[in-house]
């Protein structure tokens, strides 16, 4: 049940990381201001995020597997 909870989250965390880019850019920013830094959004930026998104979905769909297989 565990692995099954853990891979929705992580899921959901890679699906935003993906369709919702703008939110994190966002979080990014007030982050940035908050440490007095500029923030400059660029193709690295948008590409780790796609990579991140994309391995947070790999690892979920194991997840979900095994919480499948467990019940």
């Amino acid at each position: 049940m565990v692995f099954l909870l853990v891979g929705l989250l992580l899921l959901s965390f890679g699906c935003s990381l993906i369709f919702a880019r703008e939110t994190w850019w966002a979080a990014q920013q007030f982050v940035d201001r908050l440490k007095k830094q500029v923030s400059e959004r660029t193709l690295v930026w948008e590409v780790s995020q796609m990579g991140l998104g994309v391995i947070a979905i790999v690892i979920a769909i194991i997840c979900i597997w095994q919480g499948v297989e467990r019940i």
